[in-house]
């Protein structure tokens, strides 16, 4: 579809963010000769299939979009949060459940589960409420 809809042969540069196999799969086929796949989507719970033979003949640049190093992460955290409270960005389409501290078993468990429809869930704090090392 996106080669059709653009008239170009793929995307130049294409974002994985779904953490599954068909995420995977649908960027490899719209990722263009020699195009980047970034990898956003976390990965868990088993082993993903590739077809590498394709993906190394298309020269696809693959980019490991993952950060560990602790300054990094916060600093994108805190960026986030910038844009958020800006209006900026909105997380309506984003976060499919909400839970409220008490829930935060049922949010990890829902979250461990995925059930159909589930994107992201989050923990909403009442405007009173204190939580412990956070501002």
């Amino acid at each position: 579809m996106v080669k059709s809809v653009t008239d170009s042969p793929g995307a130049d540069v294409t974002f994985e963010v779904t953490g599954a196999q068909g995420g995977l799969d649908a960027a490899g086929e719209v990722t263009r000769l020699e195009g980047t796949l970034a990898i956003v989507g976390y990965h868990q719970g088993g082993s993903r299939e590739i077809p590498l033979a394709r993906w190394n003949c298309m020269a696809f640049r693959i980019a490991n979009c993952h950060f560990r190093d602790v300054d990094t992460i916060l600093h994108g955290m805190r960026t986030g949060m910038q844009l958020l409270r800006s209006g900026n960005i909105a997380l309506d389409d984003l976060v499919s459940q909400r839970f409220s501290l008490d829930e935060i078993g049922q949010a990890f468990q829902t979250a461990h589960d995925k059930p159909l429809g589930f994107v992201k869930a989050t923990v909403v704090f009442d405007t009173g409420t204190r939580v412990p090392g956070i501002r």
